[in-house]
C-alpha cells in the first residue's frame, strides 16, 4: 500500500525523477538504437507509437553537498564583495541570494534568477520592518511595509551586476535547456512515442510559446539584460544557470590554503598567505571563468591548457587585497619587483615544510618578473596529515598519533622499536598497535624466517599506508556525519510540539510557562550545536575528499 511507502501511479514518480534532474542528483539516457531502421521500419514507426524506455543513473556524489549550500552562499558573498578603505570586504549581500536561490531551484533562467533574488530580499528588508514596526508600536498593531519604485530599481539594478560578477567569475554556469518531448502520454503516464525532439515546422509555434512564457516575467528585467552590451554578452536572456561547484571547491580551498601559509610562515613573510590565496584564485579564474576563455582561439586554449597553475606577479595583482597592493606599492622598486622578491623568497630553504613555491623561470633578469608555480599537492598534503593526525589524536590519544608519526617517518618496525622510538612501555604500545590496527590506521607485515611459518620466529613489522589512513578517515567522517544528521531529524520529532507552538504564539507570549521558554531555549541551543558541528565535520570532509 502507499501507506507503507509503495507508489503505483507513474505521475508522482515521474514528477520525483524530474526534480532530481533539475537539481542534478541523476541522470537520464535515452537508449541508443545499434542498427539504423530501413525505410520499411520507418515508415511503420510513423504509423506506430513505440514505448522508450529511459534509464535514469543517481549522482549520489552530488547529493551529499547538500549541507554546503549554506557554506557556498556564504563564500559567495564574501568573494564578490568590494574592498573597503579600511582592507575590510563589504559582504555582497545580493550575490548570497542569487547563489541561495539557484541552489533550492536548482537551476533558472536568467530572468527568473532576477526576480526570485529581488523577492527575497525584499522578504528580507519587509521582515526587518515588521520588527521595527512592532517595536515602536509595542505589538498592537503591524504596518505593511513596501518597496518604493525608485527603490525597487536600484535593487534590481545591484541583483543584476551582482549576478554579472558571479557569472565573471566563474561562480555559475549555463546549462543545457531541459527540453520537453513532444509525446504523448497514456491513462497510465507511460511515455510512448518516437518523437524526442519539437519537429522543425513547429519552430514558429515554439518560438511564439517562449514568448507567451516571457510575458509572465518583469518586463523591466528583461529590457535591462537585452539593453546593456555588457549584461547581453555576459549574461543572454533566457539562458539557464546552474552552480559551478568545482569553482566553490577551489575557491575554498585558495582560502583555506592561504590561511595554513599565513599560519606557518606569517612571522617571516607577512603576506605570504594573501600571495598564495591570490595565485590560486587565478589559477580558478583562468579554468571556469568565461572572460579568460571566451576570446581565445583552441590553440590558445590548448598553450593555457599546459601552463595551467605558472602565473608571473602581474597575473596575481588583481586577486590581492587593497591593503596588500597598496604595502607592495609603496616600497622601493613597485609592486611588481617588490611580489616578485616575495615569491622568490616562498620558493627558498626556508619555506621547505611545507613547500609553497617552485620558481619555474627564474626571476632575475626576466622580463615580466618570472613564473611561478604553487606547490599545491605539498600543502593540500600537509593540511591533510595535520587532520588525519587530529582524528587519531582525539579517538586513540596522543601516543597512537605519536606511533603513526613515527611510522610515518622511519617506515615499517618492529612494536620493541617502536616503543623505543616513542618512549612508552612496550606492552601499552602493543595494545595501542593492535587498537590501530583494528581501526584499520595501521598495517601489519608478517615476515616468515622458515617454510613452518612457525608464528614463534616469525617477524612482525607495523606500518602504515597513507591512501588507507585517508579512506580510514574518510569512512569515519561520513558515518559521523550521518549520525549527526540522523540526531538532528530525531530531535525535529521530538520538538516539533515547542515548534509549531512558537510559530503560532504571539511576540509577547511565546509558551504558556517559564519551564516551556526554558524547554524550547535549551531544544534550540541543541540544534545549533548539531548544525555547528555538521558544518565542522562537513569542512573535514571536503579537505579529505574535495580538495
Amino acid at each position: 500500500p502507499e501507506s507503507a511507502g509503495y507508489v503505483f501511479e507513474a505521475g508522482p514518480i515521474r514528477a520525483a525523477l524530474i526534480v532530481l534532474i533539475h537539481h542534478g542528483y541523476a541522470t537520464a539516457s535515452s537508449p541508443v538504437r545499434s542498427v539504423q531502421p530501413d525505410n520499411d521500419e520507418k515508415r511503420h514507426q510513423k504509423k506506430v507509437d513505440l514505448d522508450v524506455a529511459y534509464r535514469y543513473h543517481s549522482i549520489a556524489d552530488r547529493a551529499r553537498l547538500m549541507c554546503r549550500y549554506s557554506r557556498y552562499v556564504e563564500h559567495a558573498r564574501k568573494c564578490t564583495g568590494e574592498d573597503n578603505s579600511g582592507g575590510s570586504i563589504a559582504a555582497d549581500e545580493y550575490a548570497g541570494a542569487i547563489i541561495e536561490e539557484i541552489l533550492v531551484h536548482g537551476r533558472l533562467r536568467s530572468e527568473d534568477v532576477v526576480t526570485c533574488a529581488m523577492m527575497s530580499i525584499e522578504r528580507y528588508l519587509s521582515k526587518d520592518d515588521d520588527d521595527e514596526d512592532n517595536d515602536e508600536n509595542d505589538g498592537t498593531a503591524k504596518k505593511e511595509s513596501t518597496i518604493e519604485e525608485k527603490e525597487k530599481d536600484d535593487l534590481r539594478n545591484g541583483v543584476v551586476n551582482s549576478f554579472k560578477r558571479l557569472v565573471d567569475g566563474g561562480f555559475l554556469k549555463i546549462v543545457p535547456v531541459l527540453q520537453e518531448p513532444s509525446v504523448n502520454d497514456d491513462e497510465n503516464g507511460n511515455i510512448s512515442g518516437d518523437k524526442r525532439k519539437f519537429d522543425e515546422e513547429n519552430k514558429d509555434f515554439d518560438q511564439e510559446l517562449l514568448e507567451n512564457e516571457n510575458r509572465g516575467d518583469d518586463a523591466k528585467v528583461i529590457s535591462l539584460l537585452k539593453q546593456n552590451t555588457s549584461y547581453r554578452r555576459s549574461i543572454p536572456a533566457g539562458s539557464v544557470w546552474c552552480v559551478n561547484v568545482p569553482m566553490f571547491h577551489d575557491s575554498m580551498r585558495a582560502s583555506c590554503l592561504g590561511r595554513l601559509v599565513s599560519e606557518r610562515y606569517s612571522d617571516k613573510l607577512s603576506s605570504a598567505g594573501h600571495v598564495v590565496t591570490a595565485a590560486l584564485k587565478h589559477a580558478a579564474y583562468q579554468e571556469y571563468s568565461p572572460l579568460h576563455t571566451r576570446m581565445l582561439s583552441e590553440e590558445e586554449k590548448q598553450r593555457m591548457d599546459e601552463s595551467k597553475g605558472i602565473f608571473t606577479p602581474e597575473d596575481i595583482m588583481r586577486h590581492l587585497p587593497q591593503t596588500v597592493l597598496h604595502e607592495l606599492k609603496n616600497r622601493a622598486g613597485g609592486a611588481r619587483s617588490n611580489l616578485s622578491q616575495a615569491l622568490v623568497s616562498l620558493s627558498g630553504p626556508a619555506y621547505a615544510w611545507p613547500q609553497v613555491v617552485f620558481e619555474v623561470e627564474e626571476a632575475r633578469g626576466h622580463p615580466q618578473g618570472g613564473k611561478f608555480e604553487i606547490a599545491l599537492r605539498q600543502l593540500v598534503e600537509h593540511l591533510r596529515s595535520r587532520i588525519l593526525h587530529k582524528i587519531i589524536y582525539d579517538s586513540h590519544g596522543e601516543i597512537a598519533a605519536r606511533i603513526c608519526s613515527i611510522l610515518e617517518a622511519k617506515g615499517s618496525m618492529e612494536s620493541d622499536a617502536v616503543a623505543d622510538s616513542t618512549m612508552c612501555p612496550a606492552k601499552d604500545v602493543r595494545e595501542i598497535l593492535h587498537r590501530l590496527y583494528r581501526a584499520r590506521f595501521v598495517d601489519l607485515m608478517n615476515l616468515q624466517q622458515t617454510k613452518q611459518h612457525n608464528p614463534g620466529t616469525a617477524i612482525y613489522l607495523w606500518g602504515i599506508t597513507k591512501h588507507r589512513m585517508y579512506e580510514t578517515a574518510t569512512g569515519n567522517t561520513c558515518a559521523a556525519l550521518q549520525n549527526m544528521r540522523l540526531r538532528r531529524q530525531h530531535e525535529m520529532e521530538v520538538g516539533k510540539d515547542w515548534i509549531e507552538r512558537a510559530k503560532e504564539s504571539t511576540d509577547i507570549d511565546e509558551n504558556e510557562h517559564e519551564l516551556d521558554k526554558a524547554n524550547y531555549n535549551k531544544f534550540c541551543h541543541g540544534l545549533e550545536r548539531l548544525d555547528n558541528a555538521i558544518l565542522q565535520l562537513d569542512e573535514t570532509l571536503m579537505v579529505l575528499r574535495d580538495f
